[in-house]
């Protein structure tokens, strides 16, 4: 077709326009590249028929200019822009911004967000101003507040109801016994969290109550195991309720432990943070509840 034609001539010429700048110096590589592609593209269309042809440019039109018309009319309304105030602007717009008298300001900060410390203390300088103040920062840091507050209240609640239990169904000097173990243990998990740079973050906090309640049990099955066999002067970790609590803290680890290879951060960390908890939970109840033992058994033998 003519039409057909005249555009090949006219992508012709303009390769022979990029050739020019290009040979002058003038052009970088994106005119190189352009210029081959143009070059690969006359090729191929030298050899197709009219039909082809026609159905070829077709497509590179749309590709190239498809969306020319609207953005021209973009810019062509952009170029008749006017003075903007409080009463130009559109109403929607207008009702996020002011409500009769009261006006919403948006405060953009100096400093990088991202950063935990940065976003607390700019929260902070806002709300000794504004403290009704509102906004994707402060929803950030409220929440992690609440969030930690609600474990401080989870952790000091499991310790007194599991306390409260014990106290009900043991000694004064059980209790002692059994949690003076599970709170070294979670002292030692919160260490070597430290030491490995595993932070607290809002899945893993929620670990720590959970090992009061699963290193109670063990507590409570070496402490009665160790009374019976003091009658009988026998050693309390060669016993089947030692291998049986290592049996079961092992199953617990492996179970547990397989959160640690999740693909998602936060369910991995607790993974983490509770497989260690749960180690460190096994050591103590084996080493340290023992030695505290030693002490007490001789006394209560004679009473049993």
């Amino acid at each position: 077709a003519p039409a057909d034609s005249e555009q090949i001539l006219e992508l012709t010429r303009f390769r022979q326009l990029l050739a020019s700048a290009i040979h002058s110096g003038e052009a970088g590589n994106a005119y190189q590249t352009l210029h081959d592609h143009l070059g690969r593209y006359l090729d191929d269309a030298a050899g197709l028929d009219d039909r082809s042809r026609y159905e070829s440019i077709a497509r590179l039109q749309h590709s190239l200019l498809a969306s020319f018309p609207a953005r021209f009319a973009a810019l062509m309304q952009s170029l008749q822009a006017e003075e903007v105030s409080a009463a130009t602007l559109p109403e929607e717009i207008r009702e996020r911004w002011v409500n009769h008298n009261t006006y919403r300001l948006e405060i953009q900060p100096l400093d990088n967000l991202l950063d935990n410390e940065m976003l607390r203390r700019f929260v902070r300088e806002i709300q000794d101003v504004v403290p009704a103040v509102s906004g994707t920062p402060v929803i950030s840091v409220e929440a992690g507040s609440a969030v930690v507050k609600a474990f401080q209240q989870a952790f000091l609640y499991a310790f007194l109801a599991t306390s409260l239990l014990l106290l009900l169904t043991h000694r004064a000097m059980d209790v002692v016994l059994i949690m003076t173990p599970l709170l070294l243990a979670a002292l030692f998990a919160g260490s070597i969290g430290v030491l490995a740079g595993m932070n607290l973050n809002f899945a893993n906090i929620i670990a720590l109550p959970l090992l009061l309640a699963i290193g109670m049990d063990s507590g409570i099955i070496m402490l009665q195991r160790a009374r019976k066999l003091a009658r009988i002067d026998d050693s309390l970790l060669a016993s089947s309720s030692a291998r049986a609590i290592v049996l079961s803290a092992l199953t617990t680890i492996c179970s547990i432990g397989n959160l640690a290879f999740s693909p998602h951060p936060g369910t991995a960390s607790m993974g983490m943070l509770l497989t260690i908890g749960l180690i460190m939970t096994l050591i103590c109840t084996l080493i340290i509840l023992p030695s505290l033992l030693a002490g007490k058994l001789p006394q209560e033998k004679s009473r049993d």
